[in-house]
């Protein structure tokens, strides 16, 4: 029994003791004295009682059955008929998809074609959300019930089903009018055969919103579907620069926004190299500025995490693929890269690792220093012999 359709359980109605019993024990030819009884003492009560009973049997396929109670005791019935339960059982048979329990219940009750759910939903649209394409058919072809919203359409691509996509699309004619709402769904949902169908068979060949790819590239880094990036940048034009699109919004309500910047940050500490270089190469996203008032410099933080968390790989990526430069952050804040190694929790060899490889590339003149500190000598040695001191081959050269 489904919670939508379970109408007098939730309320305060207290059933008496002898229906559960009857209703237990499927003892029916009980229910009409039963009934009788209840009516001729308490008439409200013998209502709330009915309409438990009603529940209870059309939730349990006891059709033939309610349509003879109702014959005996329609005064018993709460509101008009159809009954709510025998409506919310009709929406219930069509969101599990049962087309066969279904024709049995319009063999009995007969079909309302203009009954909406609770959702604000015709039978039609619930179809959709059945995720049943069996369903969706017989509700149009069967049924005559159909709908032209694009909301089923967007909901299609969201649950990945692409014949159901099809179907909407080929068969009741709805067209798209949000196409980037369609492709994030679709991105959402980890379908490429949807995005197929909507790039090939739909002739949506280009993205002109940035926020598209934005919401792909968190998408895939979640979810770790390249292919799905992949397939976007390489099947559809995209009508602006990657390397155009803002690390962040500005001003937005919204704190948990999808923005790039969040993206790249998580990336990072899962030290995910593989997914910041394909966003590099074959994305072309920026991260590298050299302006200190550009949103870009947010990237450099990013070092930092990095340096804490000892992702040695990752750092090198960000270094010599993503361009950004350690000797920003001086221009940025109080940050200095080498500080915030030397005081990290890190093992010391993976300190070094860490220092000699920006020693390399950022020119500073207290690197020594630093390394000094870290070997815990008052003059820094050859690096060959504090290697050897901390027993430690560096593997980058």
């Amino acid at each position: 029994m489904s919670s939508d359709d379970e109408t007098y359980t939730e309320n305060n109605f207290d059933c008496p003791e002898e229906l559960q019993i009857i209703l237990a024990n499927e003892e029916f030819n009980e229910l009409s004295s039963f009934f009788g009884k209840v009516s001729k003492e308490d008439q409200a009560k013998a209502v709330n009682c009915f309409q438990y009973g009603l529940n209870y049997l059309v939730q349990t396929g006891k059709y033939e059955l309610v349509l003879e109670l109702v014959s005996s005791f329609g005064e018993l019935n709460d509101g008009p008929w159809p009954a709510q339960c025998v409506l919310h059982r009709y929406f219930y048979l069509v969101s599990v998809g049962d087309v066969s329990e279904l024709e049995g219940m319009i063999g009995a009750f007969g079909v309302y074609p203009g009954i909406v759910s609770k959702r604000g939903l015709n039978l039609f649209e619930e179809a959709v959300f059945s995720k049943s394409l069996a369903m969706v058919k017989f509700v149009k072809e069967s049924l005559g019930v159909d709908s032209k919203e694009e909301k089923i359409l967007l909901e299609a691509s969201n649950m990945g089903h692409k014949g159901i996509l099809q179907y909407l699309y080929e068969e009741v004619g709805i067209e798209p009018n949000d196409t980037c709402a369609l492709i994030k769904h679709s991105i959402a949902a980890g379908s490429l055969e949807c995005l197929h169908y909507i790039r090939y068979y739909m002739c949506i060949g280009s993205i002109k919103d940035y926020t598209v790819l934005e919401f792909a590239l968190g998408q895939s880094m979640q979810t770790h579907r390249l292919d799905l990036l992949s397939f976007l940048i390489t099947n559809f034009l995209l009508e602006f620069s990657p390397q155009a699109i803002p690390p962040f919004k500005r001003n937005s309500a919204n704190k948990k926004i999808n923005n790039l910047y969040s993206t790249f940050h998580k990336a990072v500490q899962y030290n995910d190299t593989n997914f910041i270089l394909f966003a590099l190469h074959a994305v072309k996203v920026k991260l590298a500025c050299k302006d200190p008032e550009s949103d870009l410099i947010c990237y450099l933080d990013l070092l930092n995490i990095c340096a804490k968390k000892g992702h040695f790989s990752m750092l090198k990526v960000l270094v010599d693929h993503g361009k950004l430069s350690p000797p920003m952050l001086l221009k940025t804040s109080e940050d200095q890269l080498r500080f915030t190694i030397e005081k990290s929790s890190l093992r010391k060899k993976d300190k070094l690792r860490m220092l000699r490889y920006l020693k390399k590339r950022d020119l500073q003149t207290d690197y020594d220093e630093v390394i000094g500190r870290v070997l815990g000598v008052d003059e820094v040695e050859p690096e060959s012999a504090s290697l050897k001191r901390v027993k430690y081959r560096e593997s980058d050269g």
